[in-house]
């Protein structure tokens, strides 16, 4: 009874290890992730290997006027800050957010950032403070330069 067992597992066993089917895709070949067409491969390494990894990409790659340095970090950097902002501008146009959500906040933050008209309408009266012993408003009072 036990060979029997054993002879009958096998033989499944046996059965599983078949060829591969046609719904396995091929495995794919990895790289590296090192993009050698930046690389100056005829400086040698040993002789100056920064000029060697990056000789190519600082002869071909142009900084733009308006700014100091390039690459793929100050990318990312602008691609997260324009995503950002499409997050903000697509909640400031919901017109039904929860009072108190952070979602609601952020959206009033910004369209009161936006509303230049109204800014334009208040004027300097935004920087009024308000006295902690007293409920009306008092006026900054400027620094005058004999003060000093």
């Amino acid at each position: 009874m036990r060979k029997m067992f054993f002879g009958v597992l096998c033989l499944f066993i046996l059965a599983g290890c078949g060829g591969p089917t046609s719904d396995v895709a091929a495995p794919t070949v990895l790289t590296s992730g090192i993009d050698r067409s930046n690389m100056d491969l005829s400086v040698r390494p040993q002789d100056d290997f920064y000029s060697y990894v990056n000789g190519t990409w600082l002869e071909t790659t142009e900084i733009p006027a308006d700014r100091t340095t390039t690459g793929v970090f100050r990318d990312l950097r602008e691609s997260a800050r324009e995503d950002v902002l499409a997050i903000i501008q697509n909640l400031a146009a919901e017109p039904d957010l929860a009072p108190g959500t952070d979602e609601q906040k952020v959206a009033d933050l910004y369209n009161s950032f936006m509303d230049t008209e109204r800014l334009e309408e208040l004027g300097m009266s935004p920087l009024w403070m308000r006295s902690i012993s007293s409920p009306t408003r008092r006026k900054c009072q400027p620094i005058s330069p004999a003060a000093g």
